[in-house]
């Protein structure tokens, strides 16, 4: 469909559209409506094409919709007000709408690299809404949105209070929202943010896990054990080992497996002890997992006998296998360091290293 000049970004001249634009805009919206029925099933476009005519406005927003890229979709009807509820069904959060703040109180405070607008005042300058966090994850049942992307979400009051906002993204099969910090200068080229268009007479975007980030100063309350440092680090640890363990599993070893031949391939003539040490690892979960492998044929010891001193090698086999496990295991590292980005997982590994220190004492 052409796309109609304007006044800049999302702010057109005049809030109409020609005889042709109305028609083009239908045609478009009738053809995306008609391939994507599992977005709104047991409706009918011609009761929609009927309101939307009978709203020129309506039709306005809807084209600022479609002109920046949203690729606007029937996606329900209330039942009290039989309003037809459009939601933006672009795979990638709308190319017209990114490099956005969240709202103007961010862009005012920007001192350099300023966006060239904010999510709420395009918005409103569109006569639409940004996507609640209950919209954005209804869109996500319709199919996978923001794989490539993210989309800003409206967010609440008190956390635009304490200069934050929320985004939404999907990555991995994954369902994600996350809490930033505007005040951090943080602007993505790829996020955008997604519209709901509805009218009070007619018309107006689940994940397999949802995770909520933050990386903004709020008070928690340390008492509570669900703000647990011990439960909560396990927790976070499981979910990944279990990410890692599902990518090298076809390989026959474990990922708290493949540090220990990591390190063996490392430095040859490793003690029980200085390994288990170096590894952070107990002892005994160490001799745990060295024994399949020693099984295996993928680690050997030398020496020992009764006081003698015990050392660990790993054998060509075992670095064969590290070898063939490798492409897996840097497939899995890529997939969540992307999750954060190389920045945040930095400060965060070197965060818990020093508490680990100080945990340990002199």
């Amino acid at each position: 469909m052409p796309k109609p000049k304007s006044g800049g970004f999302g702010l057109p001249g005049k809030k109409e559209l020609s005889p042709k634009q109305c028609q083009e805009l239908l045609t478009a919206l009738k053809t995306r409506f008609e391939k994507n029925p599992n977005r709104h099933k047991d409706l009918e476009w011609v009761k929609v094409q009927s309101r939307l005519e009978a709203n020129p406005e309506k039709l306005w927003s809807l084209n600022e919709m479609e002109r920046t890229g949203g690729e606007p979709d029937v996606v329900g009807q209330d039942k009290k007000s039989g309003e037809f509820i459009f939601y933006d069904c672009s795979a990638q959060s709308p190319e017209g709408r990114t490099s956005l703040c969240y709202e103007r109180a961010a862009l005012d405070s920007r001192k350099e690299h300023k966006p060239k607008n904010s999510a709420t005042d395009t918005a409103a300058a569109m006569g639409i809404e940004v996507l609640t966090e209950e919209q954005y994850f209804e869109l996500q049942k319709l199919g996978e949105f923001d794989t490539k992307s993210s989309s800003w979400i409206k967010t609440p009051a008190g956390i635009r209070k304490l200069g934050g906002a929320h985004f939404g993204e999907r990555r991995f099969g994954c369902l994600s929202v996350f809490r930033v910090s505007q005040r951090h200068g943080i602007l993505l080229r790829r996020r955008g943010f997604r519209d709901t268009h509805q009218k009070k007479i007619t018309v107006d975007r689940s994940g397999r896990c949802v995770y909520i980030h933050n990386n903004m100063k709020q008070e928690l309350n340390f008492g509570s054990m669900e703000n647990c440092v011990c439960s909560n680090l396990r927790s976070v640890t499981r979910a990944v080992t279990q990410f890692f363990d599902a990518e090298v599993r076809q390989h026959g070893l474990r990922p708290t497996q493949t540090p220990i031949l990591g390190a063996l391939q490392a430095k040859d003539g490793w003690g029980m002890a200085e390994l288990s040490d170096w590894l952070g690892m107990e002892r005994t979960t160490l001799l745990r997992n060295l024994r399949p492998l020693q099984r295996d044929g993928l680690v050997r010891t030398k020496g020992g006998g009764r006081g003698g001193h015990v050392e660990l090698e790993i054998t060509e086999r075992g670095r064969k296998a590290l070898a063939r496990l490798l492409p897996a295991w840097r497939s899995a590292q890529d997939k969540v360091v992307a999750i954060l980005g190389k920045d945040r997982w930095s400060t965060i590994i070197s965060d818990l290293e020093d508490v680990a220190t100080k945990l340990k004492g002199p």
